[in-house]
């Protein structure tokens, strides 16, 4: 009998598409994992007196799931670099600064696949592991919510499946972010009126099969432009951001995360969202009952040409490299 207790999973980056890699684990402390195995049915449709499905032959392969964790500096900078890519990195005494952007035009992987290849390997602590091989991240979203520790929800699709022998998991000690240590602002102004906070990318990315002797992806690749979204509510204290939303202003939102775990002298593990080109989409403010007033907002980053991104990721930690 399996336990959700029991249950190992951990991420392997390949050297490159078509090759698992088993022996380069990162372990994470998972809350859920739904990557699983798909496999497409294709029956015989033909007209011929029979009023039932009349034969089926195995179609498509595909994985696909997410991994949701609570966010401490080791787990997000494997789902940033599953994400983005190696990371750009400052070392300063103990102290290492990565810096992740998702990639532009030219920086896709490799020919089959945009973003960099991963296997996934889930022991469930019954008999041999399942490996979920030439998987692709197709975004993140980061939950930041008051009273929780902030989590992080990761997509991923790919083709190729096998089993090994279970990996002996070795976690390394977590520093989670709490919600009490979050900040806001634009343009570079604290604002303290929000209660949640949503930011989701989503890179239109999807399987494409050929014809050729296997059922699984030929390529893992860009089909739809990427988005990012960020939703949530504000306390309706005053009208400055509704005005900001009315007159579809472009700022520069900065979300900071921090663990308060020190580094080094003057530094502890944090992680820094930079979007540079922040406008709402809606702003609802509504009488829900008695108690205070809330706004539900929704809002984008786009492409900022002087940043040359969207948005940026800057995490602080220990960590040499992922």
């Amino acid at each position: 009998m399996a336990y959700g207790l029991d249950a190992v999973v951990s991420i392997n980056f390949q050297n490159s598409f078509g090759t698992a890699i088993t022996n380069d684990n990162y372990f994470l402390p998972v809350l859920s994992n739904g990557v699983v195995l798909k496999k497409e049915a294709m029956t015989d449709t033909s007209l011929k007196g029979i009023y039932d499905v009349n034969g089926a032959v195995e179609g498509k392969n595909s994985n696909e799931g997410a991994i949701e964790l609570q966010s401490d500096s080791l787990a997000i900078g494997v789902m940033l670099r599953a994400l983005c890519g190696a990371a750009t990195v400052i070392t300063s005494g103990s102290l290492r600064t990565h810096s992740f952007k998702p990639s532009q035009q030219g920086e896709d992987f490799d020919e089959f696949i945009a973003n960099p290849p991963v296997t996934i390997i889930t022991d469930l602590d019954v008999g041999s592991a399942q490996v979920f091989y030439d998987m692709c991240a197709t975004g993140i979203e980061l939950n930041i919510s008051n009273g929780e520790f902030v989590k992080a929800t990761q997509n991923y699709i790919g083709g190729k499946y096998t089993r090994v022998n279970p990996p002996t998991a070795n976690y390394q000690d977590e520093n989670l972010f709490p919600w009490d240590v979050t900040s806001v602002s634009f343009d570079g102004t604290a604002n303290c009126d929000f209660g949640e906070l949503t930011i989701t990318i989503e890179e239109g990315i999807e399987n494409k099969y050929n014809l050729c002797v296997n059922k699984t992806p030929s390529y893992t690749k860009r089909s739809d432009i990427r988005t990012i979204m960020i939703s949530g509510t504000v306390q309706f204290n005053d009208q400055v951001e509704f005005d900001e939303f009315i007159s579809q202003t472009e700022r520069q939102l900065v979300v900071t995360l921090n663990s308060g775990t020190e580094v080094q002298s003057g530094y502890t593990e944090s992680i820094k969202i930079d979007m540079p080109s922040f406008r709402y989409n809606t702003f609802e403010p509504s009488v829900g009952g008695p108690g205070l007033i809330e706004a539900s907002i929704e809002g984008q980053a786009v492409y900022n040409s002087g940043s040359a991104t969207a948005i940026e990721f800057t995490l602080t930690n220990t960590q040499a490299a992922y």
